[in-house]
This record gives C-alpha cells, sequence and structure tokens, in this order.
C-alpha cells in the first residue's frame, strides 16, 4: 500500500476558495462527535447541539470582534461542513442577529456569504480523514479522548492504515496507536453486546484504562476475562474508572474475586486489605517496602557488610526494633 501522505493530500492542498452562500452550507451528521449517537442528527439538531458546547460563545465573540472568520472551513463538493461546524454555526447566529440590524456597525448582509475551501468531488476520504486526524488528534483543535481514539479506529479499520502508517502520519508511538484501536474496538464490542446500556460511550475511559495497565495484562489476553470486565461494567460491579486501576490487587485471588462479584468493590478491597495491611496502613507500607529491600538485598552489599562493624550495628538495631515491636505487641494482645 502506498504511503497514505502521498495519496490525495495534493487535492486538498490546491482546493479552490470561493464564496458561499451561508443558507447553502450543511452542517456534518458524520462528524466524529455524533457518530456513537443512536440516530442521524439533522442540521437544527447538530445546530443547537454545537451552539450549547463550551467554547462556541467564546468563538462567536471572536467572530464578532474580527468581523470575519480568521479559518475558512473546508467542505466537500456537496457544501457540507468537513473542517469548521462550529465556526458555521457562530455565522449563522451572527447572521440572524446582523439581518436583525442587532450588530452595531455591521451591515444586514454582512455574515450572508463566508468564503470556503471546497473540496473537488474526487477527493480521496482516505486523506479527508487523515486531514482531519492531523487536525483533530494530534493537532491545536483536539477532540475528546473518545473521538480521538473512534478516528483512529476508523483510519485502521475502514481506511486500511497499518500501525506504522498511523504512527507516523499522527506522531503517535505505535504502542499508543494500536492501544486506541484495541480500546475503540473493545468498546464498540461492549456498546453491541449490551445494547440496553444506552451510554456505553461514556465506558470507554474503563476500557481505556484496562488496556493502559501494565498489571493488567495478563488478565486481558483471555477472551473469559474480557466477557467478565464487560459483564462487571454493565452491572456496575465497577462503578467508577479508578477502580479497574486496582483491579491487578485482587484478580489472581479467587476467593476475593468471588468477594468481588458476590458483594462488590468496596467488600473486595477490605477483604485484600485484611490480607495486605500495607495496602490500607502506611506504616506497613514502609514495612513492606523495607522486607523487599532485605529480601533483595545484593551480594556486593553482603560482601561489603562481612566487615564492616557499623553495617552490621545498624542491621542489628533493626532486629533490635523489630523484636521490641512484636514483644510489645504481643503484650498489649495479653492485657486486652
Amino acid at each position: 500500500m502506498k504511503h497514505t501522505r502521498f495519496y490525495g493530500a495534493e487535492k486538498i492542498a490546491n482546493a479552490p476558495i470561493k464564496e458561499i452562500s451561508l443558507e447553502k452550507v450543511k452542517l456534518d451528521p458524520n462528524n466524529v462527535r455524533f457518530l456513537h449517537l443512536p440516530k442521524r442528527l439533522s442540521d437544527k439538531e447538530i445546530e443547537e447541539i454545537l451552539w450549547k458546547e463550551a467554547d462556541t460563545f467564546e468563538l462567536y465573540k471572536q467572530i464578532l470582534s474580527a468581523g470575519e472568520l480568521y479559518e475558512k472551513p473546508l467542505l466537500n463538493s456537496e457544501l457540507t461542513v468537513i473542517e469548521g461546524n462550529r465556526r458555521i454555526v457562530c455565522l449563522r447566529r451572527l447572521r440572524i442577529e446582523a439581518n436583525k440590524g442587532d450588530l452595531s456597525g455591521i451591515s444586514k448582509q454582512h455574515f450572508d456569504r463566508v468564503r470556503c475551501i471546497v473540496l473537488s468531488k474526487d477527493t480521496p476520504l482516505q486523506s479527508i480523514d487523515i486531514l482531519l486526524a492531523t487536525i483533530h488528534v494530534k493537532g491545536k483543535k483536539p477532540w475528546n479522548a473518545f473521538n480521538k481514539t473512534k478516528h483512529i479506529f476508523n483510519l485502521y479499520d475502514v481506511h486500511g492504515l497499518s500501525y506504522d502508517d498511523l504512527s507516523k502520519e499522527l506522531g503517535m508511538g505505535k504502542k499508543t496507536v494500536m492501544r486506541a484501536v484495541k480500546v475503540y474496538k473493545a468498546t464498540e464490542e461492549y456498546g453491541k453486546k449490551y445494547d440496553k446500556d444506552e451510554e456505553w460511550f461514556r465506558k470507554f475511559t474503563y476500557f481505556d484504562e484496562l488496556y493502559k495497565r501494565r498489571d493488567l495484562e495478563e488478565f486481558r489476553k483471555e477472551k473469559k476475562n474480557l466477557k467478565k470486565f464487560e459483564n462487571w461494567i454493565f452491572h456496575k460491579k465497577l462503578d467508577d474508572v479508578r477502580e479497574v486501576r486496582k483491579l491487578g490487587l485482587f484478580l489472581q485471588d479467587k476467593e476475593v474475586v468471588i468477594e468481588f462479584e458476590e458483594k462488590g468493590f468496596d467488600a473486595a478491597m477490605e477483604m485484600i486489605g485484611q490480607r495486605d495491611p500495607s495496602l490500607n496502613s502506611s506504616e506497613f507500607k514502609k514495612i513492606k517496602n523495607t522486607i523487599d529491600v532485605i529480601r533483595n538485598f545484593s551480594r556486593k552489599e553482603l560482601s561489603k557488610t562481612v566487615n564492616d562493624s557499623s553495617r552490621l550495628k545498624l542491621l542489628n538495631s533493626l532486629k533490635k526494633e523489630i523484636n521490641s515491636l512484636i514483644k510489645d505487641i504481643n503484650s498489649m494482645g495479653k492485657t486486652s
């Protein structure tokens, strides 16, 4: 396969600038923001959603102050917006206000027409999607994490770009690209399997955390475990993405997993805390770290200690303090 940057990019670079009647410009229902929704949105519905976004009013004020767009929208040959939907929404609002004479110093027809870059009909969709990725995945106008990941997945799954091509085009590590594809695929499969979960796309963060964590690497290799994970999410056994980060603490303990599935996450953490006090106590965490240091004491340090009285003295002090601590604990146990 020829490398993507040489495929159709010149058609975008050489696309003409045209002045278009704003009334003829259509918003894009296939925008990645809306593809997870159960129905295709109308132009009016898209406008309402985009107008309510936090950054849209700031953009509206910038356009009003400048009296024009700093950056021209990109349209396809049918005058549907490819890039610049929010700009068009702002212009529509400004056009209505200008036509009413509500904008001081601005003529009624000022926003009736807009200068746009218009692509030819034969511009490859692949090149368009790569352009959008450079703007919204690695560029200055980032989409949210779910939309970024979905777009990367589409470039891989629909357009057939390799991981190497995606890595090069997006300026991302190959492993990051591979994880993005796996995460979106897992999220989408969850949404199809549990179609009663209308907020399935919001579970993206759970799968992102699952594939991000090294301590869950062995767990996620098994298909049966992925099915378990989906079930835990749907039935709210995992009700906070932060809980995914702690799964590795007890997945190897069958009794704790049973406790988790029957009584929930907090009950499982309580059980694991009883078995490993270092999880809930800063003092015992330090003790556990000290044990790890002793257990992994290097031969080099051992050989240095043999004939070093100060080192031996320190180790004997440690032994003495441990014995004293255990004695005090046993004494308290007898009097209680």
